[in-house]
């Protein structure tokens, strides 16, 4: 039995700021795409959600998506020079107000780029002593191996469809999955109610 085809939800100014007003009070994307559906707004998924909030900007569980607008202060250039051999996960811990991606570019604007394939279980011990006790798993945790990339470019949508300036990632992406390691921390994420 073939699957009948969902009508799209058009995004107008009352769901945006319904959506907005929802995830600003800490609510999770899946959760504020039931809210909507149930309100009436039409079906939402939470997909639909968090595509909207990076497009727009919004913050999804109070983690901010974009870091445009905010000067790079000097002290955080210097930090980002000074731990060059640490992920940009790393980095985003000692930098609160910075995400990710946006690590990502300022170290590609400062030319450094942490080296690709350099492993990560070197970082726990190049790190300052604060980092590194946030990170370390306790004993009776087991540690994740280490990430196994594929082929594939990461598929993740960067700016606005249907403009110019829409593009994808493309930085390796995990094995089995569509997305790289940092793109992958925001496409899945844990449905909170």
């Amino acid at each position: 039995m073939a699957r009948s085809k969902q009508t799209m939800t058009r995004w107008n100014a009352r769901l945006c700021d319904f959506v907005r007003t929802q995830l600003a009070t800490g609510l999770s994307a899946g959760a504020v795409a039931k809210l909507a559906t149930i309100s009436g707004y039409g079906k939402l998924s939470k997909n639909m959600v968090v595509g909207r909030a990076h497009r727009e900007e919004w913050p999804i569980l109070g983690k901010p998506i974009a870091d445009r607008g905010h000067q790079w202060t000097s002290d955080e250039r210097n930090t980002i020079r000074e731990n060059a051999h640490l992920s940009n996960n790393l980095l985003a811990i000692m930098l609160p107000g910075r995400t990710v991606l946006a690590i990502k570019k300022q170290r590609r604007k400062l030319g450094c780029q942490q080296k690709f394939g350099s492993s990560t279980s070197t970082d726990l011990y190049t790190a300052p002593t604060t980092l590194r006790l946030a990170i370390e798993a306790p004993p009776s945790m087991s540690v994740e191996p280490p990430i196994r990339y594929g082929r594939e470019p990461c598929t993740w949508p960067i700016g606005t469809p249907r403009t110019r300036s829409f593009r994808y990632c493309d930085a390796p992406s995990i094995y089995g999955k569509p997305y790289c390691p940092e793109h992958a921390a925001a496409a899945y994420q844990p449905t909170r109610i």
